[in-house]
């Protein structure tokens, strides 16, 4: 009885191990995906906080007279917590990546080839303390910004200031995509047309991305969308 009692306990000895494994398992897995997911991602529309989806689903089906609801309004996301920064002293090259990108619910660059409108970003001002006379590459998307003749003190004081930096695109609302994005311009054939600008009007419809240092609410750099054809 003595020795069947014993494996008994081995047996939920080894079961209790096992739970306890699958108990870590567990927990390690949840950290690992709120890790992963911790970035914050807020949109504004004239700086009221929005659930983006909600206004992109009654957009589909809005009655006659009220699409145009939105059209016009600023609209602006704020990310931050997803910096990730990449020095190469050699080259003395920085990388400042937005890890996964941000704000997938608005389209910031044309599709069309042909067509007039906003194709890339470019730096047009940068903090002198942390970026000197460096040379901003052009962006492509919203993942990342190149700068160039980064110095390593220059570097290092980016990359200490790493969880401050916050990214902020804004633009004014042009329309509705047929893939369920909302464009800062009208360039191409969209599922809700705003009212159509004139070229005149095309200044007043800016779209900037700002890098912010979260601890002194200072801008660190601003790109400015270039409208080409």
């Amino acid at each position: 009885m003595i020795f069947f009692a014993a494996i008994i306990n081995d047996e939920n000895s080894d079961m209790l191990d096992k739970r306890f494994l699958f108990l870590i398992f567990c927990v390690l897995y949840v950290f690992m995906l709120s890790k992963n997911a911790y970035c914050t991602e807020v949109y504004c529309i004239d700086h009221q906080p929005a659930l983006l989806y909600k206004i992109i689903n009654w957009w589909y089906d809005c009655l006659p007279g009220e699409c145009d609801l939105f059209c016009g309004k600023t609209i602006t996301c704020t990310s931050r917590d997803n910096a990730r920064i990449e020095y190469d002293k050699e080259k003395m090259i920085l990388k400042l990546r937005v890890e996964g990108g941000f704000a997938d619910l608005l389209s910031i660059f044309k599709k069309c080839e042909q067509c007039f409108g906003p194709s890339y970003l470019q730096c047009t001002w940068q903090d002198e303390k942390y970026f000197g006379k460096s040379k901003a590459a052009i962006a492509t998307d919203l993942n990342g910004f190149i700068f160039h003749s980064i110095g390593r003190v220059q570097a290092r004081m980016i990359k200490d200031m790493r969880d401050d930096i916050v990214f902020v695109v804004a633009g004014k609302i042009g329309g509705l995509q047929n893939d369920g994005k909302i464009t800062l311009h009208q360039a191409g054939i969209f599922l809700r047309n705003c009212p159509k600008l004139s070229e005149g009007q095309i200044t007043d419809y800016p779209i900037n991305l700002n890098i912010v240092n979260a601890g002194t609410n200072k801008n660190l750099a601003i790109f400015s969308a270039v409208w080409k054809n």
